[in-house]
């Protein structure tokens, strides 16, 4: 009790004692405790509380205090610091866990070098084993695709024309011009 310097009743001290004494037997040491003047008791509602006498109890010197606190400050922030290093490396730890190793990196390179020689040769294959008809297909393709596209440039220019002419003698602006006429833009 007076080690820790807290209060106590007479069942927390028996059931402290691990029953090993008797209630009473605990009750009576510790009523000629504060005979003695080495326990002070105080009676809240029905139950007696016994605590250290606080008169006995050394002094205690505020410059040690004060030191003891300032260790508890450095002490405190060496913690904070230690703290934010183990999450960096945790965190570090965690990125270096998802990066891949370098066997893994060098059987994943040996594997797209495979890929891209399979490639190689179904490319070259293929540029062999070409078919003579299908490449007259793709120019005569090209060759109406310029034609075509030839034609309706010139049809554009002819209706611009035609569109400007009659933008000339109108009042009406542009649009409202395009819209009576029914013509629609792209």
């Amino acid at each position: 009790m007076l080690e820790q310097n807290r209060p106590y009743s007479a069942i927390d001290v028996f059931t402290n004692l691990k029953q090993e004494f008797g209630k009473t037997l605990v009750l009576k040491v510790l009523e000629s405790s504060v005979t003695s003047g080495i326990l002070k008791d105080k009676v809240i509602g029905k139950q007696k509380i016994f605590y250290a006498n606080q008169d006995k109890l050394e002094k205690y010197d505020e410059a040690a205090i004060a030191d003891c606190d300032s260790k508890i400050n450095s002490l405190s922030e060496e913690v904070k610091s230690l703290t934010t290093k183990y999450k960096d490396i945790q965190n570090e730890l965690r990125d270096l866990s998802n990066v891949k190793t370098t066997a893994e990196l060098r059987t994943l390179t040996s594997a797209i070098k495979t890929n891209i020689e399979n490639m190689k040769a179904r490319i070259a294959k293929l540029e062999t084993s070409r078919d003579a008809a299908a490449a007259e297909d793709g120019k005569r393709a090209l060759q109406a695709e310029s034609a075509i596209s030839k034609i309706v440039q010139k049809r554009k220019r002819l209706a611009t024309d035609m569109l400007n002419a009659i933008m000339e003698n109108s009042p009406l602006p542009k649009r409202e011009l395009l819209d009576s006429m029914g013509v629609e833009l792209d």
